[in-house]
């Protein structure tokens, strides 16, 4: 599909959108009257309709002609040995984390805390 079809698509899509925001705001802004609530879900839903295709029709057309993004260039590790301690499969210890650590430390001594205030 040309890029100009899918273009010209996606702009019929938001005048209709705008056109029925515009119907709406009226609606909105005028003394009620009975039936408006029903105008007013039907011209919501027709315009949450108008935004779905237009929003659909960009992502999947408007973009076809960009270029994907380039991979990003990944260097070759230099310590192979940093590699051992940054596998996502070891689980890490408070031997490995400051933060670990000094949280089971604080848990620690909040658990003795309480401890010592039950006695």
């Amino acid at each position: 599909m040309a890029s100009e079809t899918t273009q010209a698509a996606i702009l019929i899509l938001r005048a209709k959108a705008v056109e029925m925001y515009g119907v709406l705001k009226d609606l909105y802004a005028k003394q009620a009257e009975v039936g408006d609530s029903e105008k007013i879900a039907a011209h919501a839903l027709s315009l949450a309709q108008l935004e779905g295709a237009m929003l659909t029709l960009q992502q999947y057309f408007n973009n076809a002609q960009q270029a994907p993004p380039e991979e990003p260039d990944v260097g070759a590790p230099e310590d192979e040995e940093s590699d051992e301690d940054e596998m996502p499969g070891r689980i890490l210890g408070p031997e490995d984390s400051d933060t670990l650590r000094r949280t089971l430390e604080v848990h620690a001594s909040t658990k003795a805390a309480a401890e010592s205030d039950e006695s």
